[in-house]
């Protein structure tokens, strides 16, 4: 907690030890796409995970800590 008494982000957010691959996040999102109903091989589809992955990892780069 900052001196505020509020939880700091950089304080909550702590690595993830084994890391997770890029391969492990990817079929993550299939998981969840298959969870939502959906067909995560169907055309529509097949590029989400690469593409949530890419917004993912510049969303999280951007948070990371210096």
């Amino acid at each position: 907690m900052s001196e505020s008494g509020k939880l700091s982000l950089r304080a909550a957010v702590k690595p993830v030890s084994p890391a997770v691959t890029r391969g492990q996040a990817l079929d993550a999102v299939r998981t969840l796409l298959a969870w939502a109903g959906e067909d995560p091989a169907r055309e529509g589809l097949r590029d989400t995970p690469r593409r949530t992955g890419a917004s993912r990892s510049t969303w999280w780069c951007s948070i990371r800590p210096s």
